[in-house]
């Protein structure tokens, strides 16, 4: 008797596995033919497996690629491009949850909001754990809210921005230190305030400062700021100081982060200032502000430990 197997032409367990679950005992007497026409079936068999191989590996390569071709135009600033890109993911791998969330972003910068959100929940709805995909969808329907403010259409604009403050607060549970989520959160809820109440005159926040007297640290208060500034992510929000005031102008010093975000490149341009006073969140205004110069510092280490 003897096995007809062909287990070690190629150094492949998967190939060698198929190949043994379809091997038989022969007779030794089986004619010549019969051999040969076997040897064709097990060498068709190999062929036709390696052949299914090879097309796999193209396409995972591929769909790389186009993440990074993607990411390349989402980083210009060729949002339409990026989209297309993300489109092409998708119809190859539905559910690439990386690839809904790109797109949702590419379709948010163009002002699509509806596909945007449609493409946020198809990424939540493949990882229902995505923090990140929560809060772009807050932003979203945040947006939403202002245009219809614009528009004059109050109440449903406080109604989207109830949704958002309710996508935001499930971000935060996923993630409780997802700093942005939570920056997103309060801003959401102090405009939610200030559109339901809008304040009818201006307010000067120098007329509501306590007395030195009742707070000796009043000067100090003042001289640090909260800024606020609308990056990629939604609301960056960090400390500022203030290092000289001349008239109506006053220069302050922050850090780069703060007004740029974690994926904003350029400082943002919609940058506003909150001083030090007796006022409530929604109530204290908000000063316009700015990018007069940026800097960097280079310190050595042993600077650093001085």
């Amino acid at each position: 008797m003897r096995r007809l197997c062909i287990i070690n032409l190629f150094k492949n367990q998967f190939l060698e596995t198929s190949l043994e679950s379809n091997c038989s005992i022969e007779p030794e007497t089986q004619p010549f033919e019969s051999k040969i026409e076997m040897l064709h079936r097990f060498f068709s068999l190999l062929l036709t497996l390696s052949l299914v191989a090879i097309p796999q590996v193209v396409v995972a390569q591929s769909i790389e690629q186009l993440f990074q071709q993607g990411n390349a135009a989402q980083d210009a600033g060729n949002f339409s491009e990026a989209e297309h890109i993300f489109r092409r993911v998708i119809q190859s791998e539905p559910n690439n949850t990386d690839a809904y969330y790109n797109l949702g972003l590419a379709l948010y910068y163009q002002g699509k909001l509806d596909e945007a959100i449609d493409s946020y929940q198809q990424a939540i709805q493949r990882e229902p754990n995505n923090a990140a995909a929560y809060n772009n969808l807050g932003l979203a329907l945040q947006q939403q809210g202002k245009l219809l403010r614009q528009q004059g259409n109050s109440d449903a604009a406080i109604a989207k921005l109830n949704e958002a403050i309710t996508e935001y607060k499930r971000s935060i549970e996923i993630d409780t230190n997802f700093v942005t989520a939570h920056n997103n959160l309060r801003e959401a809820k102090r405009l939610a305030i200030l559109w339901s109440n809008p304040p009818t005159i201006a307010i000067d926040d120098r007329k509501h400062l306590p007395s030195e007297e009742d707070k000796p640290l009043v000067k100090v208060f003042r001289s640090t700021v909260q800024i606020i500034a609308e990056v990629s992510e939604g609301n960056s929000i960090g400390a500022g100081w203030v290092v000289k005031r001349e008239g109506n102008t006053v220069w302050i010093v922050t850090n780069r982060h703060v007004i740029s975000g974690e994926q904003t490149k350029p400082p943002s341009d919609k940058i506003k200032v909150e001083f030090f006073s007796e006022l409530p969140d929604e109530k204290r205004p908000r000063y316009d502000a700015t990018v007069h110069q940026t800097m960097t510092f280079l310190l050595k280490q042993q600077q650093l430990a001085a």
